[in-house]
Protein backbone atom coordinates (compact mmCIF):
# COMPACT_ATOMS: atom_id res chain seq x y z
CA UNK A 1 0.00 0.00 0.00
CA UNK A 2 2.79 2.43 0.88
CA UNK A 3 4.40 1.77 -2.52
CA UNK A 4 1.14 2.65 -4.27
CA UNK A 5 0.77 5.82 -2.23
CA UNK A 6 4.32 6.85 -3.07
CA UNK A 7 3.71 6.20 -6.77
CA UNK A 8 0.43 8.17 -6.75
CA UNK A 9 2.15 11.02 -4.91
CA UNK A 10 4.95 11.01 -7.43
CA UNK A 11 2.60 11.06 -10.42
CA UNK A 12 0.51 13.82 -8.85
CA UNK A 13 3.64 15.87 -8.19
CA UNK A 14 4.74 15.31 -11.78
CA UNK A 15 1.45 16.81 -12.99
CA UNK A 16 1.72 19.74 -10.59
CA UNK A 17 5.32 20.50 -11.41
CA UNK A 18 4.72 20.17 -15.14
CA UNK A 19 6.83 22.25 -17.43
CA UNK A 20 8.10 24.43 -14.60
CA UNK A 21 9.50 21.39 -12.85
CA UNK A 22 11.20 20.15 -15.98
CA UNK A 23 12.69 23.59 -16.63
CA UNK A 24 14.10 23.58 -13.10
CA UNK A 25 15.82 20.27 -13.60
CA UNK A 26 16.94 21.09 -17.13
CA UNK A 27 18.62 24.23 -15.79
CA UNK A 28 20.89 21.94 -13.79
CA UNK A 29 22.85 21.32 -16.97
CA UNK A 30 26.44 20.30 -17.47
CA UNK A 31 27.40 23.89 -18.30
CA UNK A 32 25.79 25.18 -15.14
CA UNK A 33 27.41 22.37 -13.18
CA UNK A 34 30.82 23.25 -14.58
CA UNK A 35 30.42 26.90 -13.64
CA UNK A 36 29.34 26.03 -10.12
CA UNK A 37 32.14 23.50 -9.92
CA UNK A 38 34.80 26.09 -10.83
CA UNK A 39 33.37 28.65 -8.44
CA UNK A 40 33.12 26.16 -5.59
CA UNK A 41 36.68 24.94 -6.06
CA UNK A 42 38.03 28.48 -6.03
CA UNK A 43 36.11 29.22 -2.85
CA UNK A 44 36.58 25.92 -1.06
CA UNK A 45 40.18 25.05 -1.69
CA UNK A 46 39.56 22.69 -4.59
CA UNK A 47 43.17 23.01 -5.70
CA UNK A 48 44.25 21.22 -2.57
CA UNK A 49 43.97 24.11 -0.13
CA UNK A 50 42.01 24.13 3.08
CA UNK A 51 38.28 24.62 3.31
CA UNK A 52 37.39 28.30 3.48
CA UNK A 53 36.26 28.94 7.02
CA UNK A 54 33.97 31.76 5.84
CA UNK A 55 31.63 29.13 4.43
CA UNK A 56 28.92 28.29 6.95
CA UNK A 57 26.92 25.19 6.14
CA UNK A 58 24.56 25.63 9.06
CA UNK A 59 22.07 22.82 9.73
CA UNK A 60 18.46 23.64 8.81
CA UNK A 61 15.76 24.07 11.44
CA UNK A 62 12.99 21.51 12.12
CA UNK A 63 10.55 23.17 9.71
CA UNK A 64 13.04 23.23 6.88
CA UNK A 65 14.05 19.61 7.55
CA UNK A 66 10.40 18.54 7.25
CA UNK A 67 10.00 20.50 4.01
CA UNK A 68 13.19 18.96 2.60
CA UNK A 69 12.00 15.45 3.47
CA UNK A 70 8.64 16.04 1.81
CA UNK A 71 10.15 17.60 -1.31
CA UNK A 72 12.66 14.76 -1.69
CA UNK A 73 9.87 12.17 -1.48
CA UNK A 74 7.37 13.96 -3.70
CA UNK A 75 9.96 14.76 -6.36
CA UNK A 76 11.43 11.25 -6.46
CA UNK A 77 9.22 9.70 -9.16
CA UNK A 78 9.00 12.78 -11.42
CA UNK A 79 12.77 13.19 -11.42
CA UNK A 80 13.36 9.45 -11.86
CA UNK A 81 11.07 9.46 -14.91
CA UNK A 82 12.90 12.55 -16.16
CA UNK A 83 16.22 10.71 -15.86
CA UNK A 84 14.82 7.77 -17.82
CA UNK A 85 13.57 10.17 -20.50
CA UNK A 86 16.93 11.97 -20.75
CA UNK A 87 18.78 8.66 -21.06
CA UNK A 88 16.58 7.81 -24.04
CA UNK A 89 16.76 11.14 -25.90
CA UNK A 90 20.24 12.48 -25.06
CA UNK A 91 23.82 11.30 -24.88
CA UNK A 92 23.50 10.56 -21.16
CA UNK A 93 24.28 7.01 -20.10
CA UNK A 94 22.49 5.25 -17.27
CA UNK A 95 25.92 4.42 -15.89
CA UNK A 96 29.56 5.10 -16.76
CA UNK A 97 32.77 3.33 -15.83
CA UNK A 98 35.12 5.52 -13.78
CA UNK A 99 38.04 3.09 -13.57
CA UNK A 100 38.63 -0.66 -13.46
CA UNK A 101 37.14 -0.85 -9.96
CA UNK A 102 34.13 1.50 -10.03
CA UNK A 103 31.06 2.26 -12.10
CA UNK A 104 29.06 5.40 -11.28
CA UNK A 105 25.43 5.16 -12.24
CA UNK A 106 21.76 5.75 -11.66
CA UNK A 107 19.35 3.48 -9.81
CA UNK A 108 20.02 -0.15 -10.85
CA UNK A 109 16.67 -1.68 -11.77
CA UNK A 110 15.91 -5.33 -11.07
CA UNK A 111 15.89 -5.88 -14.82
CA UNK A 112 19.56 -4.85 -15.02
CA UNK A 113 20.98 -8.00 -13.39
CA UNK A 114 22.34 -9.41 -16.66
CA UNK A 115 23.84 -6.04 -17.57
CA UNK A 116 25.58 -5.82 -14.21
CA UNK A 117 26.90 -9.35 -14.59
CA UNK A 118 28.32 -8.42 -17.99
CA UNK A 119 30.16 -5.53 -16.31
CA UNK A 120 31.55 -7.94 -13.68
CA UNK A 121 29.73 -6.10 -10.89
CA UNK A 122 30.32 -7.94 -7.62
CA UNK A 123 29.06 -5.28 -5.22
CA UNK A 124 26.70 -2.31 -5.10
CA UNK A 125 26.85 0.80 -2.92
CA UNK A 126 23.53 2.62 -2.71
CA UNK A 127 23.28 6.18 -1.40
CA UNK A 128 19.48 5.97 -1.55
CA UNK A 129 16.99 6.04 1.26
CA UNK A 130 14.74 3.01 1.72
CA UNK A 131 11.69 4.47 -0.05
CA UNK A 132 13.78 5.04 -3.21
CA UNK A 133 14.67 1.36 -3.51
CA UNK A 134 11.37 -0.33 -2.71
CA UNK A 135 9.54 -0.24 -6.02
CA UNK A 136 12.19 -0.67 -8.72
CA UNK A 137 15.45 -1.94 -7.19
CA UNK A 138 16.55 -4.90 -5.10
CA UNK A 139 17.10 -5.08 -1.37
CA UNK A 140 20.31 -6.43 0.12
CA UNK A 141 18.77 -9.91 0.13
CA UNK A 142 17.63 -9.51 -3.48
CA UNK A 143 21.12 -8.63 -4.70
CA UNK A 144 22.64 -11.40 -2.59
CA UNK A 145 20.53 -13.92 -4.52
CA UNK A 146 22.49 -12.86 -7.60
CA UNK A 147 25.85 -13.06 -5.83
CA UNK A 148 26.17 -9.29 -5.47
CA UNK A 149 27.24 -7.73 -2.17
CA UNK A 150 25.32 -4.64 -1.08
CA UNK A 151 26.06 -1.64 1.12
CA UNK A 152 23.48 1.07 1.76
CA UNK A 153 24.62 4.51 2.95
CA UNK A 154 21.29 6.39 2.94
CA UNK A 155 21.56 10.11 2.23
CA UNK A 156 18.72 12.51 1.52
CA UNK A 157 18.54 13.63 -2.10
CA UNK A 158 19.16 17.11 -3.53
CA UNK A 159 19.88 19.05 -0.34
CA UNK A 160 22.39 16.87 1.51
CA UNK A 161 25.86 15.43 1.07
CA UNK A 162 26.96 12.14 2.65
CA UNK A 163 28.55 12.60 6.07
CA UNK A 164 32.25 11.88 6.52
CA UNK A 165 31.57 8.59 8.32
CA UNK A 166 29.56 7.27 5.37
CA UNK A 167 32.14 8.48 2.87
CA UNK A 168 34.89 6.72 4.81
CA UNK A 169 32.84 3.51 5.06
CA UNK A 170 32.06 3.57 1.35
CA UNK A 171 35.67 4.15 0.31
CA UNK A 172 36.87 1.33 2.57
CA UNK A 173 34.19 -0.96 1.11
CA UNK A 174 35.47 -0.27 -2.42
CA UNK A 175 39.12 -0.67 -1.46
CA UNK A 176 38.45 -3.99 0.29
CA UNK A 177 36.89 -5.38 -2.91
CA UNK A 178 39.65 -4.08 -5.17
CA UNK A 179 40.74 -6.67 -7.72
CA UNK A 180 37.72 -8.94 -7.18
CA UNK A 181 35.34 -7.19 -9.56
CA UNK A 182 33.51 -3.92 -10.12
CA UNK A 183 31.59 -1.90 -7.53
CA UNK A 184 28.48 -0.13 -8.87
CA UNK A 185 28.02 3.11 -6.90
CA UNK A 186 24.64 4.75 -7.36
CA UNK A 187 21.96 7.06 -6.09
CA UNK A 188 18.83 7.98 -8.04
CA UNK A 189 20.53 9.64 -11.02
CA UNK A 190 24.21 8.93 -10.40
CA UNK A 191 24.97 12.64 -10.39
CA UNK A 192 25.28 13.99 -6.85
CA UNK A 193 25.24 11.71 -3.79
CA UNK A 194 27.04 8.80 -5.44
CA UNK A 195 29.39 11.15 -7.30
CA UNK A 196 30.46 12.61 -3.95
CA UNK A 197 31.48 9.17 -2.71
CA UNK A 198 33.26 8.28 -5.95
CA UNK A 199 35.27 11.52 -5.79
CA UNK A 200 36.45 10.54 -2.30
CA UNK A 201 37.39 7.07 -3.56
CA UNK A 202 39.45 8.62 -6.37
CA UNK A 203 41.30 10.87 -3.92
CA UNK A 204 42.04 7.94 -1.63
CA UNK A 205 43.00 5.50 -4.37
CA UNK A 206 45.00 7.75 -6.69
CA UNK A 207 46.16 10.36 -4.15
CA UNK A 208 44.43 13.04 -6.21
CA UNK A 209 43.35 16.50 -5.16
CA UNK A 210 39.61 17.36 -5.21
CA UNK A 211 39.75 19.14 -8.57
CA UNK A 212 41.58 16.20 -10.15
CA UNK A 213 39.01 13.71 -8.89
CA UNK A 214 36.01 15.78 -9.99
CA UNK A 215 37.54 16.62 -13.37
CA UNK A 216 38.07 12.90 -14.02
CA UNK A 217 34.43 12.17 -13.18
CA UNK A 218 33.28 14.96 -15.51
CA UNK A 219 35.25 13.35 -18.33
CA UNK A 220 33.67 9.95 -17.66
CA UNK A 221 30.16 11.18 -16.77
CA UNK A 222 29.64 14.77 -17.97
CA UNK A 223 26.24 15.30 -16.33
CA UNK A 224 27.32 14.86 -12.71
CA UNK A 225 26.05 17.67 -10.49
CA UNK A 226 27.90 18.76 -7.35
CA UNK A 227 26.74 21.72 -5.29
CA UNK A 228 28.43 23.59 -2.42
CA UNK A 229 27.60 20.93 0.19
CA UNK A 230 29.01 18.16 -1.96
CA UNK A 231 32.19 20.13 -2.71
CA UNK A 232 32.53 20.89 1.00
CA UNK A 233 32.25 17.18 1.87
CA UNK A 234 34.80 16.24 -0.81
CA UNK A 235 37.29 18.89 0.30
CA UNK A 236 36.86 17.97 3.96
CA UNK A 237 37.51 14.32 3.12
CA UNK A 238 40.68 15.38 1.29
CA UNK A 239 41.86 17.39 4.30
CA UNK A 240 41.20 14.46 6.62
CA UNK A 241 43.25 12.23 4.31
CA UNK A 242 46.16 14.66 4.43
CA UNK A 243 45.91 14.99 8.20
CA UNK A 244 46.02 11.21 8.59
CA UNK A 245 49.07 10.97 6.33
CA UNK A 246 50.82 13.68 8.36
CA UNK A 247 50.08 11.87 11.62
CA UNK A 248 51.37 8.57 10.20
CA UNK A 249 54.61 10.22 9.13
CA UNK A 250 55.11 11.74 12.56
CA UNK A 251 54.54 8.42 14.34
CA UNK A 252 56.47 6.21 11.89
CA UNK A 253 59.95 4.88 12.85
CA UNK A 254 62.97 6.84 11.70
CA UNK A 255 64.35 5.94 8.31
CA UNK A 256 67.30 3.60 8.02
CA UNK A 257 69.56 6.53 7.12
CA UNK A 258 69.30 7.83 10.67
CA UNK A 259 70.07 4.53 12.31
CA UNK A 260 73.54 3.78 13.69
CA UNK A 261 75.96 2.18 11.22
Amino acid sequence: MSESRDLRSGLFAFQVLGKAGLRTWQSRSTLGSSLRFTSALNTMGGNGGSVNQNIRLTPPGPGKIFAIKMFARVSFYPTLFYNIFMEKVSTRNWYDRIDSNVILGALPFRSMVKTLEAENVKAIISMNEDYELTLFSNSKQGWAEHGIDFLQLPTRDIFEAPCQEKLKEGVEFIENLKGTGTVYVHCKAGRTRSATLVACYLMEHYKWKPNEAVNHMFKCRPHILLGPKQHFAITLFYENLNNNVTKERKTSPRSSSTQSL
